[in-house]
């Protein structure tokens, strides 16, 4: 769960406050009822750190309303072709095209793994939907650190516009 917490953490904040435009989706695997669609789209003030936020996402998989999260029985395919309706869907991998010549601007939609990975059931499913696969380097990251870079790519092309 430190992943998602950090994940969320990264994905939410900037330098200096909360994000307004990010709709963070978690799809957790793990026991002890998955697949679970976690969605994450504000923070209270005081979830700053990992533990706090990590409460959180407890409580949202509890059925305790928390306001900013919710979670469901996921339906990965279902949420893709959701987000496919109003941007374009992305995944990143090493493997993929070099992110120094793509376009951040526009509505954007990311998907990443963490460490053990994306299902490859998952990845096979989705891999029709998809609009392109990018790469921020050879190197495998950390989610939580891809989702900041990203976050910095995405907000230099906004001020360039």
């Amino acid at each position: 769960m430190d992943v998602i917490a950090r994940s969320i953490l990264y994905a939410l904040h900037d330098a200096y406050e909360q994000r307004r435009d990010v709709l963070f989706i978690g799809l957790l695997n793990g026991p002890p009822k998955p697949p679970v669609a976690l969605y994450v789209w504000r923070l209270p003030a005081y979830a700053r750190s990992e533990f706090s936020v990590g409460e959180l996402i407890r409580e949202a998989l509890s059925g305790v309303k928390v306001g900013g999260f919710e979670a469901e029985e996921a339906k990965a395919l279902q949420i893709f072709q959701l987000v496919k309706r109003t941007h374009q869907l992305y995944l990143l991998d090493e493997t993929g095209k070099s992110y120094k010549s793509f376009d951040f601007t526009g509505k954007k939609a990311f998907l990443l793994g963490d460490h053990i990975g994306i299902p490859r059931q998952l990845l096979d499913a989705v891999i029709s939907i998809l609009d392109g696969v990018i790469s921020l380097g050879p190197k495998p990251y950390l989610t939580s650190h891809c989702i900041a870079f990203l976050n910095e790519l995405m907000d230099r092309s906004l001020h360039q516009s």
